[in-house]
């Protein structure tokens, strides 16, 4: 019996926090993660290699229509220099993005929920590396990239106004290299709803 109890409220608890998530209205979210960047080509005959990198952000954003979500993100994140042309360097890397983000949120009919989503917007790159043998430094920067990302991920409420998130982001950068640089990032964060 008192298993059954036990149960019922814990369905009772998901389900009034589901309600709660799926609710239209404001949030901001703060997230922190991991990041894989790719080799860049800083021109025809230099290569730089990154080793991985730490990114963190935030968000303002509005739920609407219950399923849909569109905000402004804000994310930033530096990786040391690892190699000029396959030789030792030392430097490092910072991309600083603003982004308009829209998301789907897929109602699984439980407090889980899975989220697709793709924005647009700028990056400021900025790359500063040393061949530790010769070499001239390499100083790059651009304040105004196109950037484009897409994500996917999930959230799960763990109070009726705050989810937890996880989620993948592809981040890309055009035109500051002579090739694209490329981000693979692996996120957790923290949604607050109101």
């Amino acid at each position: 019996m008192r298993i059954s109890m036990a149960f019922f409220a814990v369905l009772f608890v998901s389900s009034q926090a589901l309600d709660a998530a799926t609710e239209d209205g404001f949030y901001v979210e703060l997230d922190l993660g991991l990041s894989s960047i790719s080799d860049v080509g800083v021109t025809t005959s230099e290569s730089l290699d990154f080793d991985g990198g730490v990114t963190f952000g935030g968000a303002f954003g509005y739920r609407f229509l219950h399923h849909y979500r569109g905000e402004l993100n804000i994310s930033s994140r530096k990786a040391d220099v690892d190699s000029v042309d396959g030789g030792a360097a030392t430097g490092d890397l910072s991309v600083t993005n603003f982004m308009a983000n829209i998301y789907y949120d897929f109602d699984l009919e439980s407090p889980l929920k899975l989220y697709l989503g793709a924005g647009l917007g700028s990056a400021s790159v900025d790359v500063d590396a040393t061949p530790s043998m010769m070499g001239a430094a390499i100083d790059e920067s651009d304040g105004g990239a196109f950037a484009f990302n897409v994500m996917a991920g999930a959230s799960y409420p763990v109070h009726e106004s705050i989810d937890l998130c996880f989620g993948y982001r592809y981040l890309g950068t055009r035109d500051v290299f002579s090739s694209n640089l490329d981000l693979h990032e692996f996120l957790v964060g923290v949604r607050y709803s109101f």
